[in-house]
Parts: C-alpha cells; structure tokens; sequence
C-alpha cells in the first residue's frame, strides 16, 4: 500500500481519478478504467528501484503487490475493483517473458540417486529419532510429490505459524494410508502454494505406492514417520504434517536437509535449496518418458490445455509413482558440475 500511495502522488494531477465507484453494479466504463489504472500501477512497479543498488522488483512481488491492493481496495470500495480482468494477466505475463532472467535463480535438481545414495551413506539420517524421521518423510515427499517448499513447510526462520499457513500446510490429519490391486499406498492431502485468481485452491491427494523400502520410497518414510512419531487421531488436525523439536518444519530447515542431503551422497552444495526436490522430482519423472500431461499434473501447474485435458486418477499417480522408483540416467549437472539451468 505505501508502493500505491507513492504512485498516487505521481500520477495524481495526471490522473485525479485513479479508481472509480461504478455508477450502476458491474459498469463497464469503471471496470476497464480501474483496470487500466492496475497496468499503471504495474508499469510503475516494473520501473521502481530500491536501495543503494536499485534492485528492481521481481515479477512475481509485483504481481503479488498488484493483487494485494486490488483486494483490499474491492473491500474498500465494496465491489470487485476491476472485475476479472483480461488485459492485466496478459500485461503480467509479458513482463514475465520481457524478464525471466531476473526472477529465475539457477538451482539444482534433488534426484532419486542421490536421496538413496545419502541414505546409505548416513546413519544420521537413517536415525530413529522424531526429527530424523520427520526431514526424512520431508525430503521424499517434497521430491516425489514434485512439491514446492512453501507446501510442505512455513515460511521463515521461527515463530508462530500464522492463520494463513495453518490453512495451507498439511496435518498429519492430512496423511493417511491404503491399498489399491494388492499394493498398498501412502496418501497426503497437499495445498498447491499458487493463487487462482487470489485465492488458495483446494487440497489435492497425492498417492505414493510402496516401493523396496530404499531411500527414495516415500511410502516406507512416510509409515515410519506414522509409526515412529506417532500422534493420536484426537490432535492430528491440529499437529504439523512434518515438524522438528515439535514445531512446524520451516522453509529454512528445508534448506538446510536439502545441502546436507546433497553433502551426505557425496554431491556440490552450490545452487541447493527448498526447490531442489520438485526440481529433481520432475526431473526423474520426466526421465521415465512420463508425457508431458502427466508432468504437468503431477506437479500442478496451471495451463490452460492442462486444465481442459490433465486428469489426475489413482492409477496414473500410481503409475507416476512407480515410475519414479525406477533409476534413471545422470543429469547434465552431474555430468558438468560447472553447470546448472534456471528452474
């Protein structure tokens, strides 16, 4: 809001009227105008520089920032501000394109060979402890479930968790477990991090089938973080999915098991983050000829073919499951360690 009101002071003898209250309810006129005045506001954004080295604002805070005053003024004012406008997704995507290298930082991918290879290789992280068990279920479930580190973990280094990520992290309500054809099955009800049209969408079940009980079986991580870190069904809902010394596990923690990981099989520590699972995930998956459908609904992103036509079922998570537990071959930052793609 002080990034609207300083681009309210710029404009203002310009465009006295930055926002207007429609005469009648859904006028066109003051829609469009209200709308026009947000691809300003993102115009501005995109030019506005802070600090000393004049960082420029990445894409994703000015979208965020633009959705966040479009909100609050809709409350304000008592009616949708701009409707649902066309032109300003369009205005956000072409600076996305315009300016992918600022918002695109160069990590890599946690694969497969390397959850088993440090699995082996540490009795650390075999260790039977609660909090061993719950980085372990962390690990592979943020890698098999192409998760991104906001899903499965909160935000910041400490503190209470806030009404926002209480609603959007998993519980260990959220866990549960079958069998499907003689094979049994793990299940995690996950929120998808990414906003529609402002707000957070629904849990989506994510399967993952029993494998050979090696480091990279989610379904053996995640039974024995059940068994192991047990919690009764009265305080499930209201318990963390995964947690360390009791508290809710945290992005930056995430962070940290994803060098340590990459440290235990042996592999650099340069460009690992949160990200480094779901990249490694998509990775693997894809290695195993997935079709490109199947990648895109696996790891939940939004398309519009992939909303037409991607149906997630149980036999295709399934599928994607046991695909994923195949080996598969070097990645081009393994064989070239100077290397490393934007994802």
């Amino acid at each position: 809001m002080r990034h609207l009101a300083r681009f309210e002071r710029r404009v203002g003898a310009k465009r006295p009227d930055l926002f207007v209250v429609p005469d009648q309810a859904g006028s066109h006129a003051a829609l469009l105008h209200n709308e026009w005045s947000l691809i300003l506001f993102v115009e501005w954004l995109a030019r506005w520089r802070s600090g000393k080295r004049r960082t420029p604002l990445a894409v994703d805070t000015i979208s965020e920032y633009v959705s966040m005053v479009k909100q609050e003024l809709s409350v304000l004012f008592g009616f949708a501000l701009a409707g649902l406008p066309t032109r300003l997704p369009a205005v956000i995507k072409g600076l996305r394109r315009e300016r992918p290298k600022a918002d695109r930082r160069k990590r890599r991918g946690i694969r497969r060979s390397h959850l088993r290879a440090a699995w082996d290789a540490s009795s650390r992280i075999r260790k039977d402890s609660s909090d061993a068990v719950n980085l372990w279920a962390a690990a592979t479930t943020a890698w098999q479930g192409l998760a991104r580190g906001a899903e499965v973990a909160a935000s910041g280094a400490g503190g209470k968790r806030s009404a926002d990520e209480r609603a959007r992290l998993p519980s260990r309500a959220d866990l549960s477990f079958g069998e499907a054809h003689g094979r049994k099955f793990a299940q995690v009800m996950l929120r998808p991090a990414k906003r529609t049209n402002g707000e957070r969408g629904e849990k989506v079940p994510l399967l993952f089938e029993e494998g050979d009980g090696g480091g990279s079986d989610t379904y053996a991580a995640l039974e024995r973080l059940h068994r192991l870190d047990w919690v009764p069904k009265s305080e499930r809902a209201t318990t963390p999915l995964f947690r360390v010394q009791g508290k809710t596990l945290r992005t930056d923690r995430l962070r940290k098991l994803a060098r340590a990981l990459m440290r235990a099989a042996g592999q650099k520590l340069a460009r690992v983050g949160a990200h480094s699972f779901r990249i490694g995930g998509a990775t693997d998956l894809a290695d195993q000829n997935a079709s490109p459908l199947l990648l895109q609904a696996k790891g939940r992103w939004a398309s519009d073919i992939g909303r037409i036509y991607a149906r997630m079922t149980r036999r295709a998570q399934l599928a994607a499951s046991r695909l994923m537990q195949q080996r598969g071959a070097r990645d081009m930052e393994e064989l070239f360690p100077a290397f490393a793609q934007a994802a």
